[in-house]
């Protein structure tokens, strides 16, 4: 599953380019819990339902596929556009620019993506879209995939009742600059070891855990990403 979509696209190999799966195998929905701010891309599926968070690169390729892919497991799958619509002029399903994004969300007031401790405003949002679903879906239980970009950020859910299972894929927050990412130069230790998020928000996530056995916290760390592993 996890090679389907990665930040490793920053790197200085050449990522090798997959086909965009045909929009039409989703269905668009621009009525979610922010009107038409983030459009939705679901999967015509049954079943519990996904949220899938898309990597710094947007809803590439391999995201789209990985949506299909959770889909063939038996779940509907919620994909949101956290930047919006377009993306710098392009559309977005199919958005597929990491270095561009980088730049995009460090000027974005619903993003805080250096900070150690806030990852900024967007958190708010998803937490409101995870309630969102579990509401279209008559109150069901969602489970929130992060990855790269949003890597940490189901964690930061996980004290919603609707949230029960979360993964934690390669997370990147506090982001490295675009000049740290190409020169694989080291982050200062105080981002490098924080997480993006407030410890308000982690004691809450730890509490909801020893109060709550049924909730799962799972987590993919690459390597040999070198936007997100972060060597002492």
């Amino acid at each position: 599953m996890l090679v389907l979509t990665s930040c490793a696209s920053m790197q200085r190999c050449k990522p090798e380019k997959f086909p965009l799966p045909d929009e039409s195998q989703f269905t668009k929905v621009t009525t979610a819990s922010h009107g038409e701010k983030y459009p939705f891309w679901q999967t015509k599926s049954a079943g519990k339902p996904v949220l899938l968070l898309h990597a710094m690169n947007g809803i590439s390729p391999r995201t789209a596929e990985l949506a299909l892919e959770i889909k063939s497991w038996g779940y509907r799958v919620y994909l949101p556009s956290l930047y919006g619509p377009e993306v710098l002029g392009q559309p977005a399903y199919g958005y597929d620019s990491a270095l561009k994004a980088n730049g995009l969300t460090m000027l974005s007031e619903d993003w805080e993506t250096t900070d150690p401790d806030q990852a900024g405003p967007i958190l708010g949002d998803i937490r409101e879209m995870t309630r969102w679903i579990s509401r279209r879906e008559g109150g069901v239980d969602v489970a929130v995939i992060g990855n790269c970009l949003t890597g940490i950020f189901p964690l930061a859910f996980l004290d919603e009742p609707q949230v029960k299972r979360v993964v934690l894929c390669q997370p990147a927050t506090p982001i490295k600059t675009n000049a740290e990412i190409m020169l694989r130069l080291r982050q200062p230790a105080k981002l490098s070891n924080a997480l993006g998020i407030s410890q308000e928000q982690l004691n809450r996530a730890v509490a909801a855990l020893k109060s709550n056995p049924s909730k799962k916290v799972y987590g993919f760390h690459y390597l040999n990403d070198h936007l997100v592993f972060r060597q002492s």
